[in-house]
């Protein structure tokens, strides 16, 4: 089989899985948990919308030191558990019909595919496991070493690279759900198809849809082959 020419990477809060609101209130309660206080919850304030880096941010400004690796692996499996404890009453669900999306790209399309997340490792597989899509993590490209969502997704082509034996592709496509994701697209000269959010088309994507249930989604794609979901 001949190596597919083009490549899609993903978001995943907002843009796969409905779990923005669970993750965010997770990110208060482990940020507590970790001694603290008083800190801007303006997550899109902050310079870099990664996980790592807005932990980093507030625990240097509070203890005047860097993180370490162990304090961010205390702070992922804080987040992690408050993030269970969350969906327990606000359930984690896949953005409509993301999961037969991915399934299309993967059996009937030119895309391979692959992820790229401001979360922490952990908790990006924990919400995607509870909203039912199962994604290998080597293909998963997460916070956890990396501060910026640039380099999130430079590492998410390396991934993708390695893992499908492809040393170029002809079309690169990043979906997601936020500014910062439309932001790193254009910095990187990668094409942009947002998700979920429609202040994004305020700021000028033109390839804009609510989720994956639409059918020019799939003509612009030209996936090939659909029984839609029923």
């Amino acid at each position: 089989m001949r190596p597919k020419n083009k490549l899609a990477i993903f978001d995943i809060d907002g843009t796969l899985t409905d779990s923005v609101s669970v993750h965010q209130t997770a990110f208060v309660f482990a940020f507590e948990e970790m001694g603290l206080a008083d800190f801007d919850t303006n997550w899109g304030g902050y310079k870099h919308h990664t996980d790592s880096y807005i932990f980093d941010s507030i625990f240097q400004l509070q203890f005047h030191r860097s993180t370490t690796k162990e304090d961010v692996e205390v702070f992922e499996n804080a987040l992690e558990k408050y993030i269970a404890i969350g969906a327990a009453t606000n359930p984690i669900t896949e953005i409509r019909e993301a999961r037969y999306f991915l399934n299309a790209l993967t059996h009937h399309s030119d895309f391979d595919i692959v992820f790229a997340t401001g979360s922490l490792m952990k908790p990006a597989i924990q919400k995607l496991l509870l909203a039912d899509i199962p994604i290998h993590p080597s293909l998963i490209s997460s916070a956890n070493e990396i501060l910026t969502r640039e380099e999130l997704l430079l590492k998410a082509i390396e991934k993708a690279k390695e893992h499908y034996g492809n040393e170029h592709y002809d079309q690169i496509i990043s979906f997601g759900d936020g500014l910062w994701d439309y932001e790193t697209a254009k910095k990187l000269n990668i094409d942009f198809i947002g998700i979920g959010n429609r202040k994004l088309l305020d700021y000028g994507v033109t390839n804009f849809f609510l989720d994956f249930t639409h059918s020019e989604l799939f003509e612009l794609l030209n996936v090939k082959a659909l029984a839609r979901l029923r």
